[in-house]
């Protein structure tokens, strides 16, 4: 009594809600993205774009890349999936030591963009709306790739694409302010920040 809990259920991979309770809450895009991608996940599913593995990554990087494989495979042999090696697969590349660190070195970048905002005194959305060049509430690649400059943030166009990709979570080519505020947000840099911004304010 007094539960105001609520569920749906969802078909895949669209995430389209088929019936919910009463009083159910939409998730906000972010949720449903990283809950559609874990459920593929568990699904057994192989081909994941470069923006939903982003998504699995910042979901489940606290799990070794060698465990992440065992579940998958375990999962995957007790249903009825083509057994191909994972390494052939788009997924393999999320349950490989090697693309970890891809991953890694990407969100070292998001961490280099955050110091450099910092640097200049603004905030993720200062950065954002400076981005943001056809006030649209939107950044795309180039607009992305002008933001890095400006920030004298040097990245080879080899990486921009994979940046693009970890930023643009729902994979419809442009960045969204959510999506910004949420690839930047890395666990306990903001106590690191703290003196660039002061630095910056006392400038």
């Amino acid at each position: 009594a007094g539960s105001s809990a609520g569920v749906a259920l969802r078909v895949l991979p669209a995430g389209r809600v088929l019936d919910g309770t009463r009083g159910f809450q939409p998730p906000s895009d972010y949720q449903l993205n990283a809950a559609l991608q874990l459920a593929r996940f568990i699904d057994s599913a192989t081909d994941f774009s470069e923006a939903g593995l982003a998504m699995l990554h910042r979901s489940l990087s606290v799990s070794p890349a060698e465990v992440r494989k065992k579940f998958f495979n375990d999962v995957r042999a007790c249903r009825r999936r083509p057994q191909i090696p994972v390494e052939d697969t788009p997924v393999g590349r999320f349950l490989t030591r090697r693309s970890e660190l891809g991953m890694l070195q990407r969100r070292a970048i998001a961490t280099r963009i955050r110091f450099a905002l910092a640097a200049r005194g603004l905030s993720i959305a200062d950065g954002f709306a400076a981005m943001d060049k056809s006030k649209e509430g939107s950044i795309s690649s180039a607009d992305l790739h002008r933001g890095m400059q400006w920030l004298g943030i040097k990245i080879p166009p080899s990486d921009l694409s994979g940046l693009v990709a970890v930023f643009d979570t729902n994979g419809d080519g442009t960045v969204s302010l959510q999506e910004f505020r949420a690839a930047l947000q890395v666990p306990g840099l903001e106590e690191d920040l703290e003196p660039a911004a002061a630095a910056a304010g006392g400038g």
